[in-house]
């Protein structure tokens, strides 16, 4: 089934750090960032040389160029804008942009394996929603194997549920039409009941910008469901709990309810933290867009949150003491953060938030989506 994926907020899915943008390969020209073809750029020996040897002394291609060069389109390879001043002047300032994950021929794109990480999230998120008990005396068995509740009779990952739903790539767009270059800062909680950012927090990304469009196809494998409901789950009921039925519409209602149901329970913690804290006035655009989240779950479709920046409480499970951090590292792939973090470690909020700046004031969270059936 083709669906339809439209990004709320700034959407950034990395690649580790060979993707990061320095001020070797890039410069601001215009309110753009350009990262350039080295080929176009070094056309000659005699720019080579003066070029290396500014690199010596430290200098980037910002403070090399002349407004001029920088112009010359010839030399970029792509280009995205800067989202405020505030943006490029963080950049000018670093000389680093840690850069969306890119096709080969340059384009943004969303990764299925990423949408289909966070249906996994949801959809695991809310059975424990439904099923209270199962979170509880499943406690000491998560840590070990935390997919187990997708697998039918032997823990097998032959026998695991979510083989049966396939989700392509989406459909890229041109980084010159979807890129937006960000600055960030890591919020945190003080004693004085201040959330303020972290020293030494502040960060430029590459990401796709808000509104823009993708499509993705989602595939159930129906054939696959009944095969393995056959073998190991004869009533059904397992798969139904699960996935909500065998057939390819009641599979995506129930993904669609799983995410919306875990974004109102994300946004409803993310504001009560907010309103919590002594300066919330500093966090009003902020809540204006969990606001506008929570209106967009009792619509069509479904809201889900991923990619870079949506801290612990949206993916994982915090059941460890927090003194046990191998029990905590093999929770994080999990997906949801429910009574027993907030009763028992006193984690309403994730201790830290990245969040997007406008004019050095917090603007938004990122990683913000919408799926609807086209």
């Amino acid at each position: 089934m083709r669906l339809k994926i439209e990004t709320l907020t700034p959407v950034r899915i990395g690649a580790g750090e060979t993707q990061e943008i320095d001020g070797f390969n890039s410069f601001a020209v215009e309110g753009k960032l350009a990262v350039i073809k080295p080929e176009k750029l070094f056309s000659s020996l005699e720019d080579a040389e003066k070029i290396f040897k500014s690199f010596e002394k430290g200098l980037s291609l910002n403070e090399i160029l002349s407004e001029e060069e920088k112009r010359k389109k010839e030399l970029w390879l792509y280009q995205a804008q800067f989202f405020d001043s505030f943006a490029e002047e963080s950049y000018k300032r670093d000389k680093k942009v840690k850069a969306h994950i890119l096709l080969p021929d340059n384009k943004l794109y969303l990764p299925g394996s990423s949408v289909k990480g966070a249906i996994r999230t949801a959809l695991l998120s809310l059975l424990f929603i439904e099923e209270p008990s199962a979170w509880w005396f499943s406690r000491g068995r998560l840590e070990k194997n935390p997919e187990k509740y997708f697998r039918l009779g032997e823990d097998d990952p032959k026998n695991d549920l979510m083989k049966a739903v396939q989700v392509t790539d989406s459909k890229g767009k041109e980084v010159s039409e979807a890129g937006v270059v960000l600055a960030l800062k890591t919020y945190l909680k003080m004693r004085s009941r201040r959330l303020e950012p972290k020293r030494g927090t502040e960060e430029v990304i590459l990401a796709i910008s808000q509104g823009k469009s993708f499509e993705i196809e989602v595939n159930i494998n129906e054939t696959l469901i009944r095969e393995m409901a056959r073998k190991w789950d004869k009533s059904g009921e397992k798969v139904r709990r699960i996935l909500g039925g065998f057939e390819e519409e009641e599979v995506l209602e129930r993904i669609f309810e799983a995410c919306n149901r875990m974004t109102e329970e994300r946004i409803g913690r993310d504001r009560d933290f907010i309103f919590s804290v002594r300066n919330r006035e500093d966090f009003e655009s902020v809540l204006e867009q969990l606001d506008y989240l929570e209106e967009l779950t009792s619509q069509e479709g479904c809201v889900f949150n991923l990619g870079y920046g949506i801290g612990r409480l949206g993916t994982t499970i915090q059941i460890a003491n927090q003194g046990d951090k191998k029990i905590e590292r093999e929770l994080r792939k999990m997906g949801k953060a429910r009574d027993y973090q907030i009763k028992h470690l006193n984690i309403p909020w994730p201790k830290t938030r990245k969040l997007y700046l406008k004019n050095r004031l917090p603007e938004g969270e990122l990683g913000w989506m919408k799926m609807e059936r086209i």
